[in-house]
């Protein structure tokens, strides 16, 4: 780990990444870039958040949660694509441990849409690889969640799915045969919006987690909660009935808490789904409520999953700083937050 204090310049943040990171020069070293005016100005705050990044960039962990895989050993996968000057950066992350903090990750930037596809089998293959390598043990089940897709877009995705089971064939035909896969697209941009009635238990929730109404704006303080009324749903809470389509596997969850307003949920469209015997689709929305509370960059759940949020941060890196590939040697690192 090296950490260097920096006076400023966008320019020398830019050079210092590539050199430490970059597969040509193959240094392969996590950094940690403080800007001075920050430790000058917020440095009691500033630097607990910089030592907790350190920490896990060099590969430890702030926090896990207890979650059950009966038996079964995981992989989860976060997909995420971005467009920026004329090239289409993907990453993909998976997680090698059973606390799903520590992932491999890869990332390509490709010329062409039509690409996406064949790169997506090729990493979930050498994940896979890079996954046995780590525990020396094959995943029995892959959960894989794909962001960066529009609703005309989905029906292209069964090319791309198609394309991983044929990556783990490739790999192991018996082993892949028994594996369960989930391919599940995530959305952060929809246009519903869900409230609940406050019962007495919502109260007392609320009384515990000292939230209050649904936020006070310019005229000060809300009036306290009471039974009956209308308001934003508790962090984590799930919607599979009732509003989701009768045809399809769907569900919604609301991950975060708002002050003001009404919280946006996320939609989970599960596009392919091999795992009827083993999980059932309330485990599955269980289990990505509390991926979304392992991202190591925010004590708290985020609105996606942690693999995701982790290739949205891959992906914006390598489009906005490095624009190359990074060295080998930071593939089972978050070097990127």
């Amino acid at each position: 780990m090296i950490i260097c204090l920096i006076l400023g310049e966008a320019d020398t943040y830019n050079e210092l990444k590539k050199l430490l990171e970059s597969s040509k020069n193959d240094y392969g070293i996590p950094s940690q870039m403080v800007q001075v005016k920050t430790l000058l100005n917020k440095g009691d705050q500033a630097m607990p958040k910089i030592f907790h990044q350190m920490v896990v960039k060099m590969g430890g962990m702030l926090w896990a949660l207890n979650i059950p895989a009966k038996g079964k050993i995981t992989m989860v996968v976060g997909i995420d694509v971005l467009r920026s000057g004329g090239k289409i950066y993907v990453a993909v992350t998976a997680s090698y441990n059973p606390e799903y903090v520590g992932y491999h990750h890869k990332v390509g930037c490709l010329d062409d849409i039509q690409q996406v596809g064949a790169f997506l089998s090729s990493a979930i293959k050498d994940l896979c690889i890079a996954f046995y390598n780590k525990i020396k043990k094959q995943p029995q089940r892959i959960i894989i969640y794909r962001d960066g897709v529009g609703e005309s877009q989905k029906p292209s995705l069964r090319g791309e799915i198609e394309g991983c089971v044929e990556a783990l064939e490739k790999l192991d035909k018996a082993w892949a045969s028994t594996v369960g896969m989930a391919y599940i697209v995530v959305s952060k941009k929809v246009n519903q919006r869900f409230a609940i009635k406050i019962t007495e238990q919502h109260l007392s929730r609320m009384a515990d987690s000292g939230r209050g109404g649904r936020g006070g704006g310019r005229g000060g303080a809300s009036a306290p909660p009471q039974v009956g009324q209308l308001t934003n749903p508790m962090p984590l809470t799930v919607f599979d009935k009732g509003i989701v389509d009768s045809n399809k596997f769907d569900f919604f969850c609301v991950h975060q808490e708002v002050t003001a307003g009404t919280v946006t949920p996320t939609h989970y469209d599960v596009m392919n789904w091999t795992m009827k015997d083993d999980m059932s689709p309330t485990e599955l929305a269980d289990f990505t409520c509390q991926l979304s509370m392992l991202y190591q960059n925010w004590p708290g759940p985020i609105r996606v999953p942690a693999p995701v949020m982790y290739a949205t941060k891959l992906c914006t890196r390598m489009a906005t700083n490095l624009k190359e590939n990074y060295s080998p040697k930071l593939g089972d690192r978050l070097f990127f937050l």
